[in-house]
């Protein structure tokens, strides 16, 4: 009779147990707590819009964003959007397939897209080189608004870059082995007809090397340097480019300022890395073929061991850098896991593969109708374009948007754009 009662007092404790918990769960709510999980968009935005001198931090090494003006701190009134993004746009590092997979993510999510007003003619599209980055170098915005959302132009990395930025932006840039990469830019800026009083024998790049000792430092087209493209794309000064200690200082500044750095032969496993520091997600971050994109297909020459290593003193600054953070490449991949990354990879290419399809298929369509097919086709046609014609679209597209102010162009800028913002 006891055990009875006892047993009927545990049903009963249980029941009430129920209840107590079912009207508990209704007044919290049912809400996960994943760990880990990336933050939802949505969220950030209406959370920078009640906290607007909140300081954000960049997601994949929790680094606070420091040195941002108050006023830039204010959200852009009429404007939401994903998180920013700014892409250094480092000569022959896969840069221009890079910043066609850019245009396209900004396009998609109407950015603010930053262009410049500093350069002329055929360096139009460059920012203030060769000087490094300041604010006066771009298209001011008009009044309501207060920061760019994303800029990847070629320029001169300055700090001053985070103080224009909106808070929260991703800082990506790219980078490539020093000797495919120095092989790449010498032929691209025609460095052979630079040096040409210098230079002998049928093999002139090689014969630059056996003699890289003698070589003067001469300008290339484009304001362009002979050596260390990459270090100067990330604004060491020119004085300390055979400088091993303030080469070092940095790399230790890229390591702080800069969420990622692309290694061009990794560059599978730099975009997944990408869209775990970032918005974007595996859609956003496929390559498409461009017909744009210049690839010089020259294949290079066998090195002797005295012509490489004369290769790594020309280009000290950028051979400690690309050592450096392909190391630190590597690192992220291993804490991401490289099981992990293998799926991760697979996906990609899937969606690569789907994604060019796609963008195949409306080309051969006539007449388009459907909805769908002509935002593929406008995708598509964003990706495809040179830097000529994505440098047109994105003038015109923010001006008529009302986002440039034109009329204080005329004032800052130096070479002040017309009423289409070109």
């Amino acid at each position: 009779m006891e055990v009875k009662a006892v047993v009927t007092s545990v049903a009963f404790g249980i029941l009430l147990l129920y209840v107590y918990l079912v009207n508990s769960d209704k007044s919290m709510g049912n809400v996960d707590i994943p760990a880990f999980k990336k933050p939802d968009a949505n969220t950030w935005i209406n959370d920078r819009q009640m906290n607007p001198e909140k300081q954000y931090n960049n997601t994949l090494d929790n680094k606070q964003q420091e040195g941002v003006p108050q006023q830039r701190r204010k959200v852009n009134t009429a404007h939401q959007t994903k998180r920013g993004v700014f892409y250094l746009k480092v000569n022959k590092a896969g840069s221009s397939t890079l910043q066609a997979m850019f245009n396209g993510y900004a396009d998609k999510h109407d950015q603010i897209v930053g262009m410049p007003c500093s350069n002329s003619g055929v360096d139009r599209h460059l920012v203030g080189w060769p000087e490094p980055f300041k604010p006066e170098h771009l298209i001011p915005l008009s009044k309501n608004y207060t920061h760019w959302e994303h800029l990847n132009e070629h320029i001169k990395y300055s700090s001053k870059i985070k103080q224009v930025m909106a808070p929260g932006s991703v800082f990506v840039a790219s980078i490539r082995e020093p000797f495919s990469h120095f092989f790449s830019y010498y032929n691209f800026y025609y460095m052979e007809k630079t040096y040409e009083g210098y230079l002998k024998g049928p093999n002139k790049f090689k014969y630059f090397l056996d003699n890289i000792k003698t070589m003067p430092h001469l300008e290339l087209i484009h304001h362009m340097p002979p050596s260390n493209p990459i270090a100067q794309c990330f604004g060491i000064k020119q004085e300390e480019l055979y400088n091993t200690i303030a080469i070092q200082e940095k790399i230790e500044e890229i390591e702080k300022e800069f969420d990622l750095v692309i290694v061009v032969e990794h560059i599978e496993e730099s975009l997944i890395l990408l869209t775990e520091c970032s918005d974007l997600t595996i859609e956003d971050v496929v390559i498409l073929k461009n017909a744009n994109v210049r690839n010089l297909k020259k294949s290079k020459p066998i090195l002797t061991p005295n012509e490489y290593e004369n290769l790594i003193q020309w280009n000290l600054a950028d051979s400690m850098i690309y050592n450096h953070l392909n190391k630190t490449l590597w690192e992220k991949i291993d804490n991401f896991g490289r099981d992990k990354m293998a799926i991760k990879i697979k996906e990609l290419r899937m969606a690569q593969s789907i994604k060019q399809k796609e963008c195949d298929s409306v080309k051969t369509k006539p007449n388009l109708k459907r909805i769908e097919d002509l935002k593929i086709k406008h995708d598509c046609m964003i990706q495809n374009l040179n830097h000529v014609g994505a440098d047109k679209y994105f003038r015109n597209k923010m001006t008529e948007k009302g986002i440039y102010d034109i009329e204080k162009a005329q004032k800052t800028c130096k070479y002040p754009p017309g009423k289409h913002g070109e």
